[in-house]
């Protein structure tokens, strides 16, 4: 009888949907503890604003860009982007 290997191949468009289901679960609210590593954001009650963690959201940034080296992170404002 002859032999069967079995393989896994990760093709890339594979590994694309495998980063972006990262980042998803990275940006959810429920999908990770508060106290998990990888988690980008959170929320502060008390002035009702959605916290970012900046370390976490580069690292967000270098999955779906791998070249990217480390930077610092500036939010704006989308019509400040105008100006």
């Amino acid at each position: 009888m002859p032999k069967l290997n079995f393989g896994v191949t990760r093709c890339d468009e594979c590994e694309k949907m495998n980063i972006a289901m990262m980042i998803l679960q990275m940006f959810q609210w429920r999908a990770l503890s508060r106290k998990d590593p990888l988690r980008v954001i959170d929320f502060d009650k008390e002035t009702e604003e959605i916290v970012v963690d900046e370390a976490n959201l580069m690292r967000v940034i270098q999955l779906a860009n791998p070249a990217q080296r480390q930077r610092r992170i500036r939010l704006r404002r989308l019509e400040e982007a105008d100006r």
